[in-house]
């Protein structure tokens, strides 16, 4: 397994997406896109009046950002703060 390395440091955050239908935030995780650390969630539809999960085995999905400074397209940049 290959060791993340400090010269390596840069981390995707996932879009912001708009929904219009009630999601649940369900799951984050971390996954290595070439040297970019990803941040991903994973949402679920929510019946709020319920208050259960709508078929989460089925409707759960992965929100991430496989873009990186290398795609070929919109490639990402640095923002400088």
């Amino acid at each position: 397994m290959d060791d993340f390395m400090y010269h390596e440091n840069s981390a995707n955050l996932p879009p912001y997406v708009a929904v219009t239908y009630l999601y649940l935030l369900s799951g984050v995780r971390f996954r290595r896109v070439g040297t970019h650390l990803n941040l991903e969630v994973m949402v679920t539809p929510l019946n709020f009046t319920a208050g259960t999960l709508d078929n989460p085995h089925q409707k759960s999905v992965w929100i991430g950002n496989d873009n990186t400074d290398a795609s070929l397209e919109a490639p990402r940049y640095r923002l400088l703060l």
